[in-house]
């Protein structure tokens, strides 16, 4: 099971998960920084990858603004002020 961790909650990714402060996502978001349906992180061809939806403030990986990133065990996001980390299944 490949997971998100957030403030010591463990979200399980689907094939697509929607991140951000919509109700309506799979992960919501307190964060007045994160737009209401801000990021995406895909199965892809055996891989998670995640994809900014073109917000301002974008998304870090690793300390880095990316649009688009594969994720890898233990890398940091940060979407807002929210941070959580990748982890995947072993």
């Amino acid at each position: 099971m490949h997971t998100i961790d957030l403030a010591g909650h463990r979200y399980r990714l689907r094939a697509e998960t929607i991140i951000g402060p919509s109700r309506d996502n799979d992960i919501v978001l307190d964060d007045p920084f994160v737009s209401r349906d801000h990021a995406r992180i895909l199965y892809l061809e055996n891989e998670f990858v995640l994809h900014d939806h073109g917000t301002s403030g974008g998304c870090v990986v690793n300390g880095a603004r990316l649009v688009t990133a594969k994720l890898g065990d233990g890398d940091l996001v940060r979407l807002g002020q929210v941070e959580f980390r990748f982890e995947r299944a072993t």
